[in-house]
């Protein structure tokens, strides 16, 4: 039986050729209830990215771009590169058929499992959402973070004591962020302090809040202030500062595929292994594991 241990901090979740109802219900949702979600829009993308993140777990529309035994040759390559064989794969499909599917879930592992949206998104949502649940894809953390101290399109000021500063922004996330001061301002930035007129500019998004002071962190040249949006911010400003992190996070995945190297497979050729030499069996104790407990998750969620 694999190692399902859950890691720490979580694990990255992929859509990998979405559909817009996948984007707009699957996507869209997740993020809203923080997970960490990106979307990779070719299939010849997929493996440098997935490669780089060997916690993540992946979901496959198999519906279009390639044919049906294609994406399966090319779920199958996975259990053959070292750098692929532990990021978790599911596959979505409205349109397969029965004995189609049958040979996805036997010959190949799913630990992601195989959701059907042929009973509706809504029923699949919820499938997908045990499977990310039993696979830990949050780990411990609440909200997804983003690191803003390379950025150039978001700004940060506060006014304490009548005074306004303008302190270079680490982080934020819609619970809150932090920010860099000089040690000589620390006095003024000392934990329980409130600020009522916190402005923040993110793009083309901007909110104005107030934030309590969590914690103050000196380091040797400089010190981080943590602030937690306090609770007369409102839900849509928060949705605002959400909205930033996942176009961020995505934009900047969407860079990393830029700059990668185009899977070039031909995944027409079928994919070999020692089990489809007479030994299925012998190998599907494994597999049948992942999928038969998601096909389980599977069948509870759409009875429903």
């Amino acid at each position: 039986m694999e190692n399902r241990e859950n890691p720490i901090f979580g694990r990255k979740v992929f859509f990998l050729n979405p559909t817009l109802s996948i984007q707009n219900v699957f996507v869209r949702k997740l993020q809203d209830l923080e997970y960490e979600v990106y979307t990779i829009e070719h299939y010849y993308d997929a493996k440098p990215v997935l490669s780089e993140y060997e916690d993540s777990i992946c979901f496959i529309n198999i519906d279009d771009q390639l044919t049906y035994k294609q994406w399966f040759n090319f779920i199958k390559s996975f259990e053959k590169d070292s750098s692929l064989e532990t990021v978790f794969l599911g596959v979505i499909s409205e349109k397969i058929r029965p004995h189609e599917k049958e040979e996805f879930l036997l010959k190949t592992k799913l630990a992601g499992g195989f959701i059907s949206t042929q009973k509706g998104l809504e029923v699949a949502y919820e499938t997908i959402l045990k499977i990310l649940d039993l696979n830990g894809a949050k780990g411990r953390r609440k909200y997804v973070r983003l690191d803003c101290s390379t950025l150039d399109n978001v700004e940060f000021s506060c006014a304490l004591n009548n005074r306004l500063y303008f302190p270079k922004l680490e982080d934020i996330s819609s619970v809150g962020f932090s920010c860099r001061i000089e040690n000589n301002l620390a006095v003024f930035f000392q934990k329980g302090i409130k600020c009522t007129s916190v402005n923040i500019k993110m793009g083309i998004r901007r909110i104005f809040c107030s934030a309590d002071i969590f914690a103050l962190k000196p380091e040797t040249n400089s010190s981080i202030v943590v602030f937690l949006f306090d609770e007369n911010t409102s839900v849509a400003e928060r949705d605002k500062v959400r909205k930033f992190v996942a176009q961020t996070l995505q934009e900047k995945m969407n860079e990393f595929i830029s700059n990668s190297i185009r899977d070039t497979m031909n995944y027409s050729k079928e994919i070999m292994d020692e089990s489809e030499s007479g030994q299925n069996g012998e190998n599907s104790g494994t597999n049948s594991y992942d999928a038969g407990n998601l096909e389980d998750i599977a069948d509870s969620a759409e009875s429903k």
